[in-house]
């Protein structure tokens, strides 16, 4: 596919190994067949950047006892503690380059690094030819907006694979919120999508597979595969989307395992 806004350099992904933040730029190289290099990283491998990063701060990973947790340079902050905590596990971001210190990057083959995910999805999006143009670039710049709000129902409300483990956070609280208050909300965000589909009922734009229409398959898939699996049955009106979707390139890699980054856990997961 021809790249749009001039984005044309090869570059590298770095992330850890899970199917999280940096699955929409993953699924937007691999949709438009832009080769490109993915780096994934384990939690404990954090800790050999350590002495090659700027300003050697470590970051918060899992809190075991000490309550709500400020992420900061070398300490733990709680409500009751403040201090190195004896039950923590740090990991250090891949600051090296980066300016920001935070997950996903892109790196240029100058060592250049850029952060944000929203950020490295559009350039992946523009590099692949999947912005759109016209009102196409118009409706899936709506979706991206739309599927935003939608997130912010999801995030910190739904089970992950971190907070499931053993001392994780998603407490038996937790899960009555998100069964009682969170789901019901998230149906309602997703119910307004209906309306905007095109004639045929598969579709946001004619091309069909823009960032903003991968963005929303990506993030049903999460909610499918992790803590929502019945989404769709509570919104069949958008089951021609998703299965026209499932079987495009990029969806079908991510969702086989079969990108760059080879075999990836899902971040968000099942009711425990």
């Amino acid at each position: 596919m021809t790249a749009q806004l001039e984005q044309t350099e090869a570059v590298t992904i770095h992330y850890f190994k899970l199917k999280g933040a940096a699955g929409l730029a993953t699924l937007c190289f691999e949709q438009g067949g832009i080769e490109y290099n993915a780096k994934s990283y384990s939690f404990p491998e954090w800790g050999d950047f350590k002495p090659k990063t700027p300003t050697g701060k470590m970051f918060c990973w899992e809190m075991n006892e000490c309550g709500n947790v400020q992420c900061c340079a070398t300490y733990c902050v709680s409500t009751t503690t403040q201090g190195m905590c004896s039950k923590i596990e740090m990991i250090s971001p891949i600051q090296l380059k980066s300016t920001t210190g935070l997950m996903p990057l892109i790196e240029y083959s100058d060592g250049t690094m850029i952060a944000e995910s929203g950020a490295i999805a559009r350039v992946a999006a523009a590099r692949a030819g999947l912005l759109g143009v016209g009102r196409d670039f118009a409706r899936s710049e709506m979706l991206i907006g739309m599927t935003s709000d939608l997130w912010k129902l999801v995030g910190g409300n739904a089970p992950t694979v971190i907070t499931v483990a053993p001392g994780g956070a998603f407490t038996p609280e937790k899960a009555e919120a998100w069964v009682k208050e969170w789901k019901p909300k998230i149906k309602t965000s997703v119910e307004r999508y209906v309306k905007l589909l095109l004639d045929g009922g598969d579709r946001f734009t004619t091309k069909g597979e823009l960032i903003g229409e991968l963005e929303l398959w990506y993030r049903l898939y999460q909610l499918i595969e992790g803590p929502y699996a019945e989404i769709l049955d509570e919104v069949p009106a958008l089951k021609p989307f998703y299965a026209r979707m499932s079987a495009l390139t990029g969806p079908k890699k991510l969702h086989e395992n079969q990108t760059k980054f080879g075999e990836l856990p899902n971040y968000f997961v099942p009711m425990p």
